[in-house]
């Protein structure tokens, strides 16, 4: 039994001492595989200067879609502020013109105001005039309307009162030129009326 075990030992190591440079081979097959599969895996030189100038022309287009995107909003921003600047003087002159403006209606309200004045200063002037000539012209008919004595010589009453005539004419004339022809003759003439209305 002892025999069989130690035949047994001594093929087993034979056959492992004979089977070493197989071993051997075997391993170096397989290191050499191992490297093949490395070496597909691994990019080769020609791919990296490839891969690297793929990376450049995506890297400029960018660079190039950035420019342009730059310079695009350059160029609405400089037609904005244009836009912007030409509305802020449009906005300017506008207001100038409607300080101008205001400044000629301020004018104008001055002058209507003082001529509304003078108007009035007028009218008034008219109105007291107009009274004292009705005055006169009532008390010139009384006075006509008299019955002259017959002491009295009727050559020297008619020279009176052609001037009295005379000198109310010329104050008629001179009320008319200082109300610039706004009153009328119908207008002068109703002096009795004002006057009986002052005196009621």
């Amino acid at each position: 039994m002892i025999e069989w075990v130690m035949f047994f030992a001594m093929g087993f190591l034979s056959a492992a001492l004979r089977s070493l440079p197989c071993i051997a081979a075997v391993h170096r097959r397989a290191v050499r595989l191992t490297r093949r599969e490395r070496e597909a895996t691994i990019p080769s030189d020609a791919e990296l200067k490839t891969s690297r100038e793929l990376l450049r022309a995506d890297f400029a287009v960018s660079m190039r879609r950035l420019e342009m995107r730059v310079e695009r909003l350059t160029a609405e921003k400089a037609m904005l502020m244009s836009d912007l600047s030409r509305k802020c003087s449009a906005v300017t002159r506008m207001k100038m013109e409607l300080a101008e403006k205001l400044a000629t209606i301020f004018a104008l309200e001055a002058r209507a105001k003082t001529v509304a004045d003078a108007l009035d200063a007028r009218e008034t002037d008219l109105a007291l005039k107009t009274w004292l000539l009705g005055a006169a012209e009532h008390a010139l008919a009384d006075r006509q309307s008299t019955p002259v004595p017959e002491a009295v010589n009727s050559q020297s009453v008619e020279p009176a009162a052609s001037r009295l005539q005379f000198a109310l004419a010329n104050k008629r004339r001179r009320i008319r030129r200082a109300n610039g022809g706004m009153k009328t003759d119908a207008q002068i003439a109703s002096g009795p009326q004002v006057r009986a209305r002052a005196d009621a």
